[in-house]
């Protein structure tokens, strides 16, 4: 491989890598919404249960 095809090769793995970070970034911050939306659920139960005493 020439030196240009190399760089182009490594300038492709280096974009993957960042689309891949990218969307595990995304898919995680999903995923800890959906824990502290129910947490919230959580809590909000919760106080009506307290009130409601």
């Amino acid at each position: 491989m020439s030196k240009q095809e190399l760089k182009t090769a490594n300038g492709g793995i280096a974009l993957q890598v960042t689309i891949g970070w990218f969307l595990l970034g995304l898919l995680v911050s999903e995923l800890n919404d959906t824990n502290s939306n129910a947490d919230f659920e959580r809590g909000a139960a919760d106080a009506r249960k307290w009130l409601g005493k």
